[in-house]
């Protein structure tokens, strides 16, 4: 997690120039920083107050996001 904040750091310090983001090293760091920052906010507490299960627009945004096919 650290290496992707690390990348994306020197990646707007060089603008961008020389960047290897389609490395597969990248792209994997990517999706753990991603699933790992989701869980951080599910699991927090403030989220857990305002989400309720009869928060219509919530429930249909959750279930479109999270098809495998979009």
């Amino acid at each position: 997690m650290n290496y992707y904040k690390k990348n994306i750091k020197l990646f707007i310090k060089n603008k961008y120039r020389e960047s290897k983001y389609h490395e597969k090293n990248f792209l994997s760091d990517f999706k753990n920083y991603r699933a790992n920052f989701k869980n951080k906010i599910e699991n927090s507490l403030i989220t857990k107050k305002l989400i309720s299960k009869k928060d219509k627009t919530f429930s249909e945004l959750k279930n479109y996001f999270e098809k495998k096919k979009i």
